[in-house]
């Protein structure tokens, strides 16, 4: 399968492998001064309607890339008529995906902005404030410094929880959590509430890329008594949000959202992480392409260089990683799918 990093070429061989395999497609558009062409896509196949299966793909916009051609490979496979509903999201967040960020038109991570009440504070951002969203040239090339002497002043727990929890102090910073509820979600809510409504037990399978190396199959800390038995019947490895362990807890999860808008169904919720680069090279290129985008014109074409540094860091072209990260995009799809089916 070709490796395609163009959202309205990625959208459109995706619509096109559900209506082959046939499955009921919708959208919601998703407008912005960048491009009235961005949606939401949804690909539904009604079966049994008490079971679902939900497949998320880039809540973290360029991330979606490699969750699209998971998609696009699964509709290849043959669905029978019996068995649990399934339900591909394409494209969660359109605008990053399309301008190759993680974050949308309002600078905010999806996956940090639901939330019932005020945000936790978060002080500890400050430290990397100037590293992580530089004000000015003089910013750009001390912060680097700046953020080595508070890592070595917090240590590696507390500086990866301090960056990656989510902060509501910048709202051009990188993890801005947002002040209120993105339209991205509200739609997905809205979907859910309107098309789940007979559901009595869904499992959703949130595809993420990006910091790390190798496979993290990630359940909310707060539903770990419930999902990790539930996943442990099927996988060997899983993982719960502990700074200790490396593995950041950040607030205002996608998940929560989805519960939120399920509350009387039973919902189990698996991120799966395959990881590309480290933090360092990792942050380096996000930090790159925060302020390119904060020093842009509207609509105007992303530099082709940081395009290409951020595709490498979370959609890389080499053949080994798309192969393995595909293989495991299939088998993690299978092996939700028959935990709904026993």
């Amino acid at each position: 399968m070709s490796r395609i990093v163009d959202y309205w070429q990625a959208r459109e061989e995706f619509l096109r492998g559900a209506d082959g395999a046939g499955f009921r497609t919708m959208r919601f558009r998703i407008p912005s001064e960048e491009s009235p062409e961005l949606f939401q896509d949804f690909a539904i196949l009604k079966r049994d309607p008490e079971k679902f299966l939900i497949h998320f793909s880039g809540v973290h916009g360029i991330e979606g890339y490699a969750g699209s051609e998971i998609q696009r490979n699964l509709f290849s496979q043959s669905f029978s008529e019996t068995g649990p509903s399934l339900l591909f999201v394409h494209g969660v967040n359109p605008l990053g995906m399309a301008f190759y960020r993680r974050a949308n038109a309002e600078n905010v991570d999806l996956n940090r902005n639901f939330r019932s009440g005020p945000a936790k504070p978060n002080p500890d951002y400050d430290h990397f404030q100037s590293y992580l969203n530089p004000s000015s040239t003089f910013d750009w090339w001390l912060g680097p410094l700046q953020a080595l002497m508070a890592k070595w002043k917090l240590g590696e727990e507390r500086s990866g929880q301090a960056i990656a929890s989510g902060q509501v102090k910048y709202p051009k910073g990188l993890f801005y959590m947002g002040t209120e509820i993105q339209r991205e979600i509200f739609l997905i809510q809205e979907f859910l509430r309107a098309h789940l409504k007979t559901a009595k037990m869904v499992v959703c399978l949130d595809f993420h890329t990006g910091l790390g190396d190798g496979e993290m199959l990630i359940v909310d800390r707060a539903q770990k008594s419930s999902d990790l038995p539930f996943f442990a019947q099927k996988f060997e490895k899983i993982w719960v949000p502990d700074p200790q362990s490396k593995l950041y807890e950040n607030q205002g999860r996608f998940s929560d959202g989805v519960r939120h808008a399920l509350p009387e169904t039973k919902v189990h919720y698996l991120l799966q992480e395959i990881g590309t680069r480290g933090p360092t090279e990792t942050l380096r290129a996000l930090r790159k392409e925060n302020w390119e985008w904060f020093r842009r014109q509207t609509s105007q074409e992303r530099p082709e260089p940081l395009k290409q540094e951020m595709l490498e860091a979370f959609y890389p072209s080499d053949s080994k990683w798309r192969e393995k990260t595909l293989q495991l995009g299939v088998d993690r799809f299978q092996k939700c799918l028959d935990l709904l089916q026993h």
